[in-house]
């Protein structure tokens, strides 16, 4: 009940006390007036409170980022009483809006809402609060909440990046027969097992051991990306979520230009829960998308943690791609100490503003030939191979 409805109260009191005491029935008139307002008002308010019902549907699920969404608003007044314009507020991504909806009488009114998705991520969209009032704004009450909220996914968007370079370079089946036949970089011994080839054997080591001996090589390089998104928060800044976009933009980029040039990727996204990403040649770019924009950077594993456990995978890819908004000392010596075992390592870091810590490790990765692209989101984006200036 609002100060309105407590001051026609009053003053019917009033003028009823003074109709009484004077005898006069103008002032009864007038009381009996403003009891009938207030009667009808709460009636009003009271049955559309029971009788309101919405619903709410997207035009779609998922869209990019950037672009709106259009909400489809149905809401149901079945009493005959005129109320006032509904008081909707809607959920948006990152934001509300508040919106004022005429709701006629014993109807189903559609509203059409436009809302912006200016983030990747997973949101809730849909009705919080309806606040129903009647005409003369003196009750007001909040309609019985029902299933008013949907999910949408907001996709980041893809561009152009420079190609990825692949170590050493060759085809798949390249990688196999180097693997068969090279026998200049043994990585161990084994028993010798019929079947092998005698050009195998380890002559020295087997008679110094009298036993036979062959030697063993490294899994070959395959032709496929290894993409490592840090999928913990970044740093708290005024462009954090800036930040969480961009590094999603660069993922779904790199993920759409492999599968345009015939490469494999993969990209385990350690979020909550966590999942894996796996694109074969033909493969279609939208679970990897999808993938991205329900991760929302909910990780609770430290990125080091992360490069600690791909490492082996890392060592077997052709191209590792390592994402992030903040690099630390143990997660740079990790990145420079893989690129010496021979794959090639693109590093992508994305801030608000380079400090001094960050730029020596960049330094650092850049002098261990790593492909350092950082892009300062107040500034302008600056690429580094093998530079030392960011």
């Amino acid at each position: 009940m609002s100060v309105r409805a407590f001051g026609c109260l009053f003053f019917s009191a009033l003028l009823t006390v003074i109709a009484l005491s004077t005898g006069g029935r103008m002032y009864l008139l007038v009381a009996l007036l403003l009891a009938a307002l207030f009667a009808l008002a709460l009636i009003s308010a009271l049955w559309a409170k029971l009788t309101f019902a919405a619903s709410i549907e997207l035009n779609e699920r998922a869209v990019s980022r950037g672009d709106a969404l259009t909400l489809k608003l149905r809401t149901r007044n079945m009493s005959p009483l005129p109320i006032a314009p509904l008081l909707i507020k809607v959920r948006a991504p990152e934001s509300s809006e508040t919106l004022r909806v005429s709701t006629p009488a014993l109807r189903t009114f559609p509203t059409l809402v436009r809302i912006r998705c200016p983030h990747v991520g997973r949101f809730e969209i849909g009705l919080t609060d309806v606040r129903i009032e009647d005409v003369f704004g003196l009750f007001s009450f909040f309609a019985r909440r029902g299933d008013w909220t949907a999910e949408a996914l907001v996709l980041p968007r893809t561009e152009e990046v420079s190609p990825l370079r692949f170590s050493p370079g060759e085809s798949e089946l390249e990688f196999v027969s180097r693997a068969t036949e090279d026998v200049s970089s043994p990585s161990d011994v084994r028993a010798y097992l019929p079947g092998d080839e005698l050009k195998k054997i380890h002559w020295k080591l087997s008679l110094r051991r009298r036993e036979i001996l062959v030697r063993t090589y490294d899994q070959p390089l395959r032709p496929e990306a290894l993409i490592l998104l840090d999928c913990a928060p970044p740093p708290p800044s005024a462009h954090s979520w800036d930040v969480r976009d961009r590094l999603c933009d660069i993922a779904a980029s790199i993920c759409k230009s492999m599968l345009e040039t015939g490469a494999d990727v993969h990209m385990p996204l350690a979020g909550e829960p966590p999942e894996s990403v796996s694109l074969r040649r033909g493969d279609p770019l939208a679970p990897a998308m999808a993938a991205i924009a329900r991760m929302g950077f909910t990780g609770k594993t430290r990125f080091d943690r992360v490069l600690l456990l791909e490492s082996q995978r890392m060592r077997r890819s052709g191209s590792t791609v390592v994402l992030t908004g903040a690099l630390t000392p143990s997660g740079a010596d990790r990145i420079a100490r893989l690129r010496r075992l021979g794959p090639i390592v693109r590093v992508y870091l994305v801030v608000d503003i380079i400090d001094e810590a960050q730029r020596q490790l960049v330094h650092q990765l850049t002098q261990s030939d790593v492909e350092c692209v950082v892009e300062q989101l107040s500034s302008e984006r600056t690429d580094m191979v093998g530079k030392e200036n960011v």
